[in-house]
């Protein structure tokens, strides 16, 4: 997915928003990965942020270490483990089968020879991946979502606001499975250690990448939280989750979305509850126990970015 115009007008628009409502204490750093709509994402937040002329650098070794030669991928044996525990666990949503039939009456059935998504089954490839049906509807929902930020016709109108957040369950169940403890690890070991390791330097650091920083940091973590308007867990384009430091080694976690309603930017703060402690408040050195113990070292690296 690549962004879009208006978009990034919404970026930019929270990027004002949080200059005028949000205390980020200077100075504000901004941190992408190299994939442009990150990129472009980065910038469009710093000039809401009235930060035109800073310097991004783009480090594609703190979200991809195996592309970039830092670790080997896993075998297909342990990813393959690894989904199959995530199955395990984590239940489907209650309203899966009534998602499905919103999923396939806004993409339409097209000839009758057309297999039905409901019909294809899920399966789980060797390397690890639950692909199927699962698949072609969460890929529908991703798009459903792009139009709705795109203020076009949600699945040729034929996918209701209402609909469109009470079934994009579908499409954070299939993230969760997809991102067990293997999968997380090989991508965002270097990610966590240079996270923490900046954590305490004064002033604020930014991250621009992607949906899946925030469903490894549920699953690896335990943090949840209840966006505006969305279903529990959801990773909405444009979100934040915010951590802040206080003197006495306390962690805040919030988590900060808008709506696509229209352009003003608006975020709605929700509380990021941790797991172990039942709110949205943790120790710091609890904090970095976590994230650390689900670390692969070998997948922790420099971090060489380049200016973008």
């Amino acid at each position: 997915m690549e962004c879009t115009p208006r978009g990034l007008e919404i970026i930019e628009a929270q990027g004002k928003f949080l200059l005028k409502h949000a205390h980020f204490p200077p100075p504000v750093r901004i941190v992408s990965d190299v994939i442009e709509r990150c990129v472009l994402t980065a910038r469009a937040l710093a000039k809401g942020l009235n930060l035109e002329n800073i310097t991004i650098p783009a480090c594609g070794e703190l979200w991809s270490p195996v592309k970039f030669g830092i670790c080997s991928k896993y075998s297909d044996e342990i990813l393959r483990k690894s989904t199959e525990e995530r199955l395990k666990n984590v239940p489907k949503p209650s309203g899966y089968a009534r998602g499905i039939e919103a999923i396939q009456h806004a993409l339409g059935t097209g000839s009758v020879e057309k297999t039905p998504i409901s019909k294809i089954p899920n399966t789980l490839t060797d390397d690890g991946h639950y692909t199927g049906g699962i698949e072609i509807a969460n890929e529908a929902m991703e798009t459903f979502i792009l139009e709705q930020g795109s203020a076009i016709e949600v699945g040729w109108g034929r996918m209701s606001d209402e609909d469109l957040y009470k079934y994009l369950d579908i499409h954070i169940w299939s993230d969760k499975i997809n991102k067990g403890w293997a999968q997380c690890a090989t991508s965002y070991s270097n990610y966590y250690f240079h996270f923490l390791r900046d954590f305490q330097t004064p002033g604020t650091l930014v991250y621009s990448g992607h949906d899946t920083d925030l469903y490894c940091l549920h699953n690896s973590v335990g943090l949840s939280w209840e966006p505006h308007l969305f279903p529990a867990d959801a990773a909405v384009p444009g979100s934040l989750l915010r951590f802040d430091l206080d003197e006495e080694g306390m962690v805040t976690t919030n988590y900060m979305s808008t709506s696509f309603v229209n352009t003003d930017g608006v975020l709605y703060e929700r509380p990021a509850k941790w797991k172990q402690t039942g709110e949205n408040k943790i120790s710091l050195r609890e904090m970095t126990k976590l994230m650390m113990g689900s670390t692969d070292p070998a997948c922790i690296g420099p971090d060489k970015c380049t200016t973008k």
